[in-house]
């Protein structure tokens, strides 16, 4: 099973990684949204009642955000999941 990507890939090893359509890539994003607040990694997961090793894990690429956190993101940063994943500026 070879997952849908954003971007048309030639083979399905190319399809597992995700390629943001803006300059910037997810966990980049994450980072910036979280430190534009002046939040700590432990701070930001405290008011998104999550783990702050999910948010590392996020911000170094290691895993993606599940639809639910994306949700709390989103609502927490007043941004889209578009913009959030890079899909946007």
């Amino acid at each position: 099973f070879c997952p849908v990507s954003v971007t048309p890939a030639t083979d399905c090893s190319e399809r597992n990684s995700f390629t943001p359509l803006t300059g910037m890539t997810y966990p980049e994003r994450i980072r910036e949204l979280r430190q534009s607040k002046g939040l700590s990694q432990m701070q930001l997961a405290k008011e998104l009642n999550i783990s702050q090793s999910a948010i590392a894990k996020w911000e170094l690429g290691k895993t993606e955000p599940g639809a639910s956190a994306l949700i709390l993101l989103s609502k927490f940063f007043n941004e889209t999941t578009d913009y959030i994943l890079g899909l946007t500026d």
